[in-house]
């Protein structure tokens, strides 16, 4: 393994992402379909906050048995992007490594990493799973 390697060699350039105006239940849904563990919230192209998929479910399951679009309407009724998000964001450059990912990740305190280009604007994000995949194609 290349200790230089570019960090996109690993990241996911084409980033699935939510708008902070959006609502709520978009984020459940798409996290839902997409058995995604967390998104990132842009605006703009900026990334501002992320929402794991425990947060929303969090909120969600306080209208068990209700449902789908009832759930829906009280989650976006009572909840917003803005007060789910969590802003404290792991970035790095897009000229940061992939040495660089796995020393971030490595502490365990969160699973992604958001990588932004010179203007601070979304470029990709490198998720713990990028990098096992990365380390198995190294065998």
């Amino acid at each position: 393994m290349n200790r230089n390697e570019p960090i996109a060699t690993v990241m996911t350039e084409q980033v699935t992402t939510v708008h902070v105006a959006q609502p709520l239940s978009t984020v459940a849904e798409i996290l839902r379909e997409n058995h995604f563990r967390h998104i990132p919230v842009v605006d703009g192209s900026r990334p501002v906050g992320i929402i794991s998929a425990t947060d929303v479910f969090k909120l969600v399951y306080d209208y068990d048995g209700t449902d789908e679009r009832m759930a829906a309407a009280m989650l976006d009724h009572q909840h917003t992007i803005t007060e789910t998000m969590n802003t404290e964001l792991q970035t790095l450059s897009h000229s940061a490594t992939v040495y660089d990912a796995a020393d971030l990740l490595a502490s365990g305190e969160f699973g992604s990493i958001l990588v932004v280009d010179g203007d601070d604007a979304l470029a990709g994000v490198v998720t713990t799973v990028d990098l096992i995949r990365y380390l198995r194609d190294q065998f």
